[in-house]
């Protein structure tokens, strides 16, 4: 057996928590208990009995429906769907029935909630779009300060180079000068030895000469003694 009901979107509509109303339609599947059914007829009536059913139905749906805002239904509906099922089951334990399954379908709600929703959908777009214009806004700035960043750094590293290379120029530099300082040194020295050696050489020669008499010398060895002048005594 069965029973459905619609409710609409008027005075006699479910109100969600955010004051909505809502409409729906509500189908409702029974079965009479064994043995029970000759009661039904006699304490009820086949229409007594459904108008129960549809009135308890209509009770325990509004009562579900009005613990939820309206937004929060597109998710819910299973939750309502149940949350209603045990109620109905609960208000009819008493009759001879027995509930087996609920079918809640073609949710509505009015006119002023699709425009009310529509301008809540509008301003969120707005809001995203100004959102996803700060967040460029954001990032280009981000990224500015991270080129910046950038630049700074290899201005520095450029610096940092530089005064590395002159160090290392000024390093060598010095090292040439060193270089050439111990040149010019090692030709002196060079040049005071060939002087040394040039004076043993004379040296040499007037020991070789000497015939145990004075003999004159110059800057290039020994003065020639002439031979047929006056003779010391």
């Amino acid at each position: 057996m069965e029973t459905q009901t619609n409710i609409g979107v008027d005075s006699e509509g479910a109100i969600t928590r955010d004051n909505q109303t809502i409409g729906a339609t509500l189908t409702l599947f029974y079965i009479y208990k064994q043995g029970e059914f000759p009661k039904m007829w006699k304490e009820y009536g086949e229409e007594k009995l459904k108008s129960i059913i549809l009135k308890s139905t209509v009770e325990a749906f509004k009562a579900n429906t009005g613990k939820y805002d309206i937004f929060a239904l597109p998710m819910s509906q299973d939750s309502i769907r149940a949350k209603t099922f045990k109620q109905i089951s609960n208000m009819v334990i008493g009759y001879p029935i027995q509930v087996t399954e609920l079918k809640i379908t073609n949710y509505d709600w009015s006119d002023d909630f699709d425009n009310q929703v529509k301008q809540t959908m509008n301003r969120s777009q707005e809001v995203k779009q100004k959102e996803q214009e700060l967040l460029i806004t954001e990032q280009e700035a981000q990224k500015k300060v991270k080129n910046a960043e950038a630049d700074k750094t290899a201005l520095v590293t450029t610096a940092e180079g530089e005064k590395i290379a002159a160090v290392l120029r000024a390093e060598a530099k010095a090292a040439e000068g060193e270089g050439i300082r111990k040149y010019n040194e090692s030709v002196r020295q060079n040049m005071q030895l060939e002087i040394e050696l040039r004076k043993l050489e004379i040296e040499k020669i007037k020991a070789e000469r000497w015939n145990g008499q004075y003999v004159p010398t110059n800057n290039y060895g020994p003065i020639p003694v002439q031979t047929g002048g006056i003779q010391p005594k």
